[in-house]
């Protein structure tokens, strides 16, 4: 399915410390790469949503630590057009209703967080939707 302007995106919440508003990080690319992962939200039904992410959190991190799933912080395309970032369509076997949300390239490649002010412009407009919240 095309993306339009009002499409809800998620940016998961997979810490115990999440906060109603998100910190810049929770947004912020991992070093050396221009885009982080979204959940395409009211494509599929909040059961099968919800499912995929809890499937995919109960597995080992990077550092062989479990993630919880907390929720998802909620941001539409158009908020991301809004900050000059755009959305990529990009689904996965195991989650068809991933996205990414791309930033520009990185003009200042030195900077050990040359998107920190893109990243806290998307968590401003964002807003937390607890997973408990959703039934």
């Amino acid at each position: 399915m095309p993306l339009v302007l009002s499409d809800k995106l998620g940016r998961r919440a997979k810490h115990r410390s999440h906060t109603p508003k998100p910190r810049f990080y929770e947004f912020n690319p991992p070093g050396g790469c221009n885009k982080i992962s979204v959940d395409r939200l009211g494509v599929a039904s909040d059961a099968e949503i919800v499912a995929i992410a809890i499937k995919e959190s109960s597995s080992l991190g990077e550092d062989s630590t479990r993630v919880s799933f907390w929720g998802w912080y909620v941001l539409t395309v158009r908020d991301v057009r809004r900050v000059g970032c755009c959305v990529e369509s990009d689904p996965l076997r195991e989650n068809p209703y991933h996205a990414h949300i791309v930033f520009p390239e990185n003009q200042a490649a030195q900077d050990k967080h040359p998107y920190r002010s893109l990243a806290k412009a998307l968590a401003s407009a964002s807003t937390f939707k607890k997973w408990g919240d959703w039934e």
